[in-house]
């Protein structure tokens, strides 16, 4: 991710074929700031974008993230649920606190630093009911429990 923000950063005006500014140089270090903070894996299923009015467009399947230098929104959606929020201000842990609910990535901030913690994949902690009904059978016979 970090070689596809540089690549972004070089983008000159006109880069989309037609007058597509360059990336604002604020977006690029909002964004290099998070990325030194979250682990690549928190990252791994998100595509980076380059906007043609110079922000940052963070997506993946059912979300996304517009980076505009001293705000960011984001639309989500999960399970039939929407999430949207209209600019807000920039700060490293509003994004991160973004981020998380999207993707429920757990950081931690001890002494002035922030911790990765771990990605959890399901919303409810694992008991929300799934849809299509048959999905809370066919995963849950991925599990194997050893019975004693």
């Amino acid at each position: 991710m970090k070689e596809r923000l540089k690549q972004i950063s070089d983008l000159k005006q006109g880069w989309d074929g037609y007058d597509g500014l360059p990336v604002k140089e604020k977006n690029v270090e909002n964004f290099a700031q998070f990325l030194n903070v979250c682990d690549f894996s928190d990252v791994v299923d998100w595509s980076l974008f380059p906007n043609t009015n110079g922000t940052l467009l963070l997506e993946q399947k059912n979300a996304s993230i517009s980076i505009v230098s001293k705000e960011f929104s984001y639309y989500a959606e999960s399970q039939n649920r929407y999430m949207k929020a209209e600019r807000q201000p920039y700060t490293l842990r509003s994004f991160l606190e973004t981020f998380r609910t999207i993707l429920r990535v757990d950081f931690y901030e001890i002494a002035g630093k922030i911790y990765f913690g771990k990605l959890t994949f399901f919303p409810g902690c694992g008991f929300e009911e799934f849809s299509p009904e048959e999905w809370n059978e066919k995963l849950g016979s991925w599990i194997k429990i050893e019975q004693k």
